[in-house]
């Protein structure tokens, strides 16, 4: 909200109209992320495996199509969840997204009058860990927008691809 951030608040909001994402480097601090790492790893005994057979569109298959067509092409998504269910309420990561001014920036580079966190317990923030053969299959997202906070880095592996 201040003068001095309007330009990176109109870089960002560019980069997200027209590739379709904006990319904050540096938006935690390298302790903070460090810290929810941490977090993220002593709670991977309350995770369940998430494995989803689906397709690109996240839809049933349409029978009105070959079962050949891309409409109805599977992929398979395969990832660690730890819900919010089981991450404390003081975790740095429920203080992030419960931040009146993440908030705030977050309406202004969707250009949305209001958002709102998930009401569902377990879906309002969580973790999603991929370790060594997981990863999600690729796929159009339905909802609007989504905000991801990328705490590491593969060394090596798959590619994120937005269009």
């Amino acid at each position: 909200s201040s003068p001095s951030s309007l330009p990176l608040l109109q870089s960002l909001r560019h980069s997200l109209l027209t590739k379709g994402y904006c990319h904050i480097p540096n938006f935690i601090s390298p302790q903070t992320s460090s810290s929810l790492s941490t977090e993220a790893t002593s709670l991977l005994p309350k995770s369940f495996n998430s494995t989803i057979l689906h397709t690109i569109y996240q839809l049933k298959p349409d029978k009105t199509y070959p079962s050949n067509h891309t409409r109805n092409l599977h992929v398979t998504s395969n990832k660690i969840i730890i819900d919010n269910s089981v991450i404390p309420k003081t975790s740095g990561l429920n203080v992030l997204y419960g931040r009146s001014d993440f908030k705030e920036l977050v309406k202004t580079l969707t250009d949305e009058e209001e958002i709102y966190k998930s009401g569902d317990g377990c879906n309002s923030a969580y973790y999603n860990v991929y370790t060594v053969g997981s990863g999600l299959g690729w796929h159009f997202d339905e909802s609007e927008f989504g905000v991801n906070l990328v705490l590491e880095v593969g060394t090596e592996g798959g590619e994120f691809e937005i269009d």
